[in-house]
């Protein structure tokens, strides 16, 4: 699986992150992280370099636009 993309996404909804993660598994063969805190979700994004980031933008504390700004100021594209 060469060409298999990794994905992280952050939701504080559990059954959204279990139904996402299967569906990229199971049909697109992708590498799926996922974490129900932002602040997790922003440690993993240090850490792993992903294709595609997907944040729930209605999240307690850290929501997905904050989280999005403070990534992109760690990634360069």
């Amino acid at each position: 699986m060469a060409d298999a993309k990794r994905v992280l996404i952050v939701d504080d909804d559990t059954a959204v992150l279990r139904i996402m993660r299967e569906a990229l598994q199971n049909f697109l063969h992708w590498e799926v992280d996922t974490s129900p805190s932002p602040e997790y979700g922003f440690e993993l994004a240090l850490k792993k370099y992903y294709d595609l980031m997907i944040f729930d933008f209605s999240m307690p504390l850290i929501d997905g636009t904050l989280l999005f700004l403070l990534i992109s100021k760690v990634y360069e594209n």
